[in-house]
C-alpha cells in the first residue's frame, strides 16, 4: 500500500511537469504569434481615404482603402468603431502610429492617433 502511494504521487508530478511545460509552449507560441503580426503590421505602409467597410468572416472588418481591401490588425480593437467611409488613414512604414482624419466643412481634422 505505501509503494502505491509513492507511485501515485510520482506520476502526478510528472503529470504536473507535462502541464506545466505544455502551457510554457502555448505561452511562448501565442506571444511569437502576437510579436510576428506586430512586426509584419509595423512594415506595412497604409495611406488613403476609406470608400468602403465590409465585415468578414468572425465579424472582422476590412476597409477599402486605395481599391484594396485592408485589416487593421491590432489597430482594430482601438480605433475600429471610430472609422466610417470617407475617412483618411495615415500609417507611415516601420512606424506603429496610426493617425485618421475625418472631413468637416470641406478639411480634414486629425480625430485620432494611435500607437501600438
Amino acid at each position: 500500500m505505501h509503494c502505491m502511494d509513492r507511485t501515485n504521487k510520482f506520476l502526478l508530478k510528472i503529470g504536473l511537469i507535462i502541464v506545466f511545460v505544455l502551457f510554457l509552449f502555448l505561452l511562448s507560441t501565442v506571444w511569437y504569434n502576437n510579436y510576428s503580426s506586430k512586426e509584419a503590421l509595423k512594415k506595412k505602409e497604409i495611406k488613403g481615404v476609406i470608400s468602403k467597410i465590409k465585415k468578414g468572416k468572425r465579424g472582422l472588418r476590412y476597409y477599402k482603402i486605395n481599391n484594396k481591401f485592408e485589416y487593421l490588425e491590432g489597430y482594430e480593437l482601438v480605433i475600429g468603431s471610430l472609422l466610417q467611409v470617407n475617412d483618411s488613414i495615415v500609417k507611415e512604414r516601420n512606424t506603429t502610429k496610426i493617425i485618421i482624419y475625418r472631413k468637416y466643412n470641406g478639411k480634414y481634422e486629425k480625430i485620432k492617433e494611435y500607437s501600438l
